[in-house]
């Protein structure tokens, strides 16, 4: 079994929910297009609560989606994670993790600025 794991190290990070959703759902897409488009992790774990309905995740990802866990992770089968890549290029694959990361760590935070009291 392997785990592909997101820890949210900075607490203002907002908004959070989405944030994890969108790192899990893109990390299982992108090994979908690049190993087995019928790929499925055995579990997908969250952070946050259940939202009211809990079935288009479950759709999205073909798995269990369990809430409330103490870091979002894709747990994935053995014999998935040692699955060679169909693409070309190795470094191809590597390109596109970095620029998942990337446009994550752009995306607009709400302002933290304070406004001041009148004086």
């Amino acid at each position: 079994m392997a785990r592909f794991a997101d820890r949210i190290a900075n607490g203002n990070t907002w908004p959070r929910r989405q944030d994890a959703e969108f790192f899990l759902s893109s990390l299982t897409q992108m090994i979908r297009d690049n190993f087995s488009s019928r790929f499925a992790p055995l579990e997908v774990h969250l952070e946050h609560p259940a939202p009211e309905d809990p079935q288009p995740l479950e759709r999205m990802f073909r798995a269990l989606v369990r809430y409330l866990k103490p870091i979002n992770r894709l747990i994935i089968a053995r014999p998935d994670a040692h699955r060679v890549s169909a693409m070309r290029s190795k470094g191809c694959l590597r390109h596109a993790s970095a620029k998942c990361a990337t446009s994550s760590a752009k995306r607009p935070r709400p302002s933290t600025r304070h406004p001041q009291p009148a004086q």
